[in-house]
């Protein structure tokens, strides 16, 4: 039988940044995120529920505070999108971070990047900052029509706000791509994400777990006191991070 006229692949697969190889879905970093409208939330948390999340070689500082934020950026090198998420203080060696507990986003990018690149827990949902009289409100649905969380902030006065100092941790997690291989998993400080306040004003705010949902059981973290909510926006930055616990070699 004749051999068949044969072509060899053109793709190097050296240096390659990320899927598809020859036209990532993404650009490379840093990714820019200006004017990003924020509605952040601070609140103390049962520290039982919130355990719950958290890898295991990670402590919860108990009073235990987490940090509920929703983003809306207009524009993105991502593209425009909507996300929300809940961060936990916690003790990383005895030095305070926060660790990335839940995300939720509306855009295919926005989730492809978050979780390839830094292992940030991305879903889709339903979610959106909006203005009602005097008030700015954010909300999360999954499904759609199922409340999750509602904030609603009434901006009062100017806020003095710097950068948070403490960066946040992510568990990154690779399925195995072999039966019977090991999954990828990795502890990931995205030290190098700079949020920048440009207007940013605080007031009387309001938060509600509307609804109980074991697929994604937000609700579980207790909410016991508001500490403090701003709104406002910001200039965001997302870059490389780095690899604090490589869980794959042990």
């Amino acid at each position: 039988m004749a051999m068949q006229n044969r072509i060899k692949g053109k793709l190097s697969v050296r240096n390659l940044w990320s899927m598809p190889g020859n036209t990532p879905l993404f650009a490379k970093l840093p990714q820019y995120f200006p004017d990003a409208e924020v509605l952040q939330v601070f609140f103390e948390a049962d520290p039982e529920g919130a355990a719950e999340v958290i890898p295991e070689d990670l402590e919860v500082p108990v009073p235990t505070e987490v940090i509920i934020t929703f983003f809306k950026f207009p524009f993105s090198t991502l593209g425009p999108y909507n996300e929300f998420a809940v961060d936990i203080k916690v003790l990383l060696d005895g030095q305070e971070k926060y660790y990335t507990a839940y995300n939720y986003v509306n855009s295919d990018v926005g989730l492809a990047a978050g979780r390839e690149v830094w292992g940030v827990p991305k879903k889709f949902a339903v979610l959106d900052i909006r203005r009602s009289f005097d008030l700015v409100y954010g909300f999360l649905e999954r499904p759609e029509g199922l409340r999750l969380i509602t904030t609603v902030i009434r901006p009062e006065e100017p806020a003095r706000i710097e950068p948070l100092p403490i960066t946040r941790l992510a568990l990154k997690v690779i399925p195995p791509a072999g039966d019977g291989a090991e999954p990828l998993v990795q502890l990931v400080d995205r030290y190098r994400h700079k949020l920048t306040p440009k207007s940013v004003w605080t007031g009387p705010c309001t938060l509600v777990f509307n609804n109980k949902s074991d697929i994604d059981p937000l609700y579980r973290l207790g909410p016991r006191r508001v500490i403090r909510c701003v709104y406002g926006t910001f200039d965001y930055v997302l870059d490389f991070g780095r690899v604090v616990k490589d869980y794959s070699r042990y």
